[in-house]
């Protein structure tokens, strides 16, 4: 769905077209747009996170309940398919001007790789604690806000280093 200043971005482009506005005017107005656009909050976008986030969740107890009956390597081949989707489509999705639920993909692209760690460092016995997975967890997950620019998955990394700093 295509937000106020794109919806007035296509009309002054139509109305310079059929002849209503002059290019001045229109340049005019076009730099007025940019200047006045913000990043709203809407009640959807929060909704689209909170959604990606259960999402993430349900994806995680899925596997974590039906681990045993998956091979090794279907189990770490999905674990990976789910992360690359999430990060690919919603690069996608954003460069298609579905910016939230792009970044909705990225939060649970995100979950996935915080299970991710848990569920293989469980199927092959590694040694660490807690704490360290959290670590790496957040590491993964700021790293990926910073490549992306993407404001909720700088919340994510935050979230996780806050539960971290609880955890230690």
């Amino acid at each position: 769905m295509a937000g106020y200043a794109t919806r007035v971005r296509a009309d002054i482009a139509r109305w310079r077209e059929i002849g209503l506005i002059d290019p001045a005017t229109a340049e005019a107005l076009m730099r007025d747009v940019a200047a006045n656009e913000r990043a709203s909050l809407s009640f959807g976008s929060i909704l689209a996170m909170m959604a990606a986030l259960l999402f993430g969740a349900a994806i995680l107890i899925f596997v974590a309940a039906n681990w045993e009956a998956f091979p090794r390597l279907l189990r770490v081949a999905a674990l990976f398919a789910v992360i690359l989707a999430g990060y690919v489509g919603g690069a996608v999705l954003k460069k298609r001007d579905h910016a939230v639920i792009g970044e909705a993909l990225w939060i649970v692209a995100a979950a996935a790789f915080g299970g991710s760690i848990a569920l293989v460092g469980q199927m092959y016995h590694l040694s660490g604690d807690e704490a360290s997975a959290l670590v790496t967890w957040c590491a993964g997950t700021a790293l990926a806000a910073i490549a992306l620019r993407s404001s909720p998955l700088t919340v994510a990394a935050v979230g996780i280093a806050d539960a971290w700093l609880v955890l230690k």
